[in-house]
């Protein structure tokens, strides 16, 4: 076999096996993200033993909820509805809860300020939906038990103002 043809076999697997080599790699890699990404949004992760006390607790102790607190995450003026995080171990059911708001529901802020003697005292003021932004935290009553829903719709949502001297 002369020189010229070594490097030509050479060339040849440098170009066309290794390329097919790297493609397996990448589509491997490829599948496993996107396996685990799957996994991590779709299937529960196993809770902590505490986690699972508090868990079984709240199912005994608590037949009914009617309200939660928590993160919006999303606010959608146009559908009238908004999306919140709810905390352990209320969100163990539905960590992100959708929120239905019909032009009935009441939409408040509490708004924190001290009188003349220094005195901490709490103010509520009418919102719109459209006030509401990610990342503020809520209070949200419903009629409806909402314990393990999903979906549900608001009878009222308190935004909570952080205290600002």
């Amino acid at each position: 076999m002369s020189r010229q043809q070594d490097a030509g076999g050479i060339f040849h697997r440098l170009v066309f096996h290794e390329r097919r080599a790297i493609a397996i790699v990448f589509a491997t890699f490829a599948a496993i993200s996107l396996a685990l990404w799957y996994g991590r949004a779709h299937f529960p992760q196993a809770l902590t033993p505490t986690e699972q006390r508090a868990r079984d607790y709240v199912e005994r102790a608590i037949p009914a909820i009617y309200g939660l607190s928590g993160t919006v995450t999303d606010v959608r003026p146009g559908r009238r509805e908004m999306l919140m995080r709810v905390s352990f171990p209320f969100g163990a059911y539905a960590p992100i809860r959708t929120v239905r708001v019909l032009p009935e529901t009441t939409l408040s802020k509490t708004v924190f300020a001290r009188d003349m003697t220094g005195k901490l005292y709490g103010k509520q003021e009418p919102i719109v939906l459209s006030d509401i932004t990610a990342g503020d935290t809520v209070v949200v009553g419903s009629s409806a038990d909402i314990k393990k829903a999903a979906r549900f719709t608001a009878s009222h949502i308190q935004l909570i103002m952080p205290f600002q001297e």
